[in-house]
Protein backbone atom coordinates (compact mmCIF):
# COMPACT_ATOMS: atom_id res chain seq x y z
CA UNK A 1 0.00 0.00 0.00
CA UNK A 2 1.55 3.42 -1.28
CA UNK A 3 1.32 6.20 1.83
CA UNK A 4 2.35 10.04 1.44
CA UNK A 5 3.50 11.99 4.66
CA UNK A 6 2.56 15.59 4.60
CA UNK A 7 3.46 17.63 8.01
CA UNK A 8 1.45 16.06 10.84
CA UNK A 9 -0.52 13.98 8.42
CA UNK A 10 0.10 10.06 7.19
CA UNK A 11 -2.48 9.48 3.97
CA UNK A 12 -2.84 5.77 3.77
CA UNK A 13 -5.07 5.02 0.83
CA UNK A 14 -8.13 7.81 1.31
CA UNK A 15 -7.74 7.87 5.03
CA UNK A 16 -5.93 10.56 6.67
CA UNK A 17 -4.35 10.33 10.09
CA UNK A 18 -2.84 13.04 12.03
CA UNK A 19 -0.37 12.83 14.10
CA UNK A 20 0.44 15.53 17.12
CA UNK A 21 4.02 16.14 15.82
CA UNK A 22 5.51 16.31 12.15
CA UNK A 23 6.55 13.11 10.75
CA UNK A 24 10.14 12.96 10.38
CA UNK A 25 10.31 9.28 9.38
CA UNK A 26 7.53 6.33 8.27
CA UNK A 27 8.42 2.88 7.96
CA UNK A 28 6.52 0.25 6.50
CA UNK A 29 6.59 -3.68 7.21
CA UNK A 30 3.32 -5.83 6.06
CA UNK A 31 0.65 -3.79 6.59
CA UNK A 32 1.94 -2.10 9.59
CA UNK A 33 3.38 1.74 9.17
CA UNK A 34 5.64 2.79 11.88
CA UNK A 35 5.69 6.42 12.62
CA UNK A 36 8.30 8.50 13.77
CA UNK A 37 7.32 12.37 15.23
CA UNK A 38 9.27 15.38 16.27
CA UNK A 39 8.89 19.12 15.88
CA UNK A 40 11.47 21.09 14.87
CA UNK A 41 14.36 19.57 15.75
CA UNK A 42 12.79 18.72 19.31
CA UNK A 43 12.31 15.27 20.12
CA UNK A 44 8.41 14.60 22.35
CA UNK A 45 8.44 11.98 24.65
CA UNK A 46 7.00 8.63 23.24
CA UNK A 47 7.59 9.29 19.86
CA UNK A 48 7.19 6.42 18.00
CA UNK A 49 3.62 5.52 16.61
CA UNK A 50 2.62 2.27 14.60
CA UNK A 51 -0.83 2.26 12.96
CA UNK A 52 -2.11 -0.04 10.80
CA UNK A 53 -3.35 0.26 7.27
CA UNK A 54 -7.17 1.13 8.46
CA UNK A 55 -5.09 3.97 10.55
CA UNK A 56 -5.95 2.30 13.88
CA UNK A 57 -3.54 2.53 16.64
CA UNK A 58 -1.56 -0.35 17.22
CA UNK A 59 1.12 0.44 20.19
CA UNK A 60 3.03 3.25 21.06
CA UNK A 61 6.52 2.81 21.68
CA UNK A 62 6.31 3.17 25.61
CA UNK A 63 4.01 -0.02 25.63
CA UNK A 64 6.90 -2.08 23.99
CA UNK A 65 9.54 -0.34 25.55
CA UNK A 66 9.78 0.27 29.65
CA UNK A 67 12.91 2.52 30.21
CA UNK A 68 11.72 3.65 34.01
CA UNK A 69 11.66 7.21 32.89
CA UNK A 70 9.51 8.95 29.80
CA UNK A 71 12.27 9.62 26.97
CA UNK A 72 12.03 11.19 23.14
CA UNK A 73 13.32 8.48 20.76
CA UNK A 74 16.10 10.22 18.09
CA UNK A 75 16.78 7.44 15.52
CA UNK A 76 15.06 4.38 14.23
CA UNK A 77 15.69 1.71 11.18
CA UNK A 78 14.45 -1.33 9.56
CA UNK A 79 16.93 -4.21 10.38
CA UNK A 80 14.75 -6.79 8.05
CA UNK A 81 10.94 -7.92 7.82
CA UNK A 82 10.10 -8.25 10.90
CA UNK A 83 12.49 -5.82 13.27
CA UNK A 84 13.21 -2.11 14.30
CA UNK A 85 15.44 -0.62 15.66
CA UNK A 86 14.99 2.28 17.97
CA UNK A 87 17.72 4.50 20.01
CA UNK A 88 16.66 6.82 22.64
CA UNK A 89 17.95 9.94 23.81
CA UNK A 90 19.53 8.83 26.57
CA UNK A 91 21.50 5.96 24.45
CA UNK A 92 19.08 2.70 24.64
CA UNK A 93 19.47 1.24 21.60
CA UNK A 94 16.59 -1.73 21.06
CA UNK A 95 15.60 -3.84 18.47
CA UNK A 96 12.09 -5.90 18.77
CA UNK A 97 9.46 -7.76 16.64
CA UNK A 98 7.00 -4.91 15.14
CA UNK A 99 4.28 -7.67 15.30
CA UNK A 100 4.55 -8.94 18.69
CA UNK A 101 6.86 -6.80 20.44
CA UNK A 102 9.37 -9.03 21.87
CA UNK A 103 12.71 -7.27 22.56
CA UNK A 104 15.23 -8.94 20.82
CA UNK A 105 18.40 -7.06 21.68
CA UNK A 106 18.99 -4.16 23.66
CA UNK A 107 22.27 -2.16 25.06
CA UNK A 108 23.01 0.97 26.55
CA UNK A 109 25.42 3.00 24.79
CA UNK A 110 26.81 6.52 25.87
Amino acid sequence: MKYKKAGKILKLNDKEIEFPNEICKVLEFNGVYIVFIMDKNIFPIHNIIAVNADGSILWRIEDVIKLGSPDPYVDLYKENDRHVWVRSASGVETTFDVYTKEIIDQEVRR
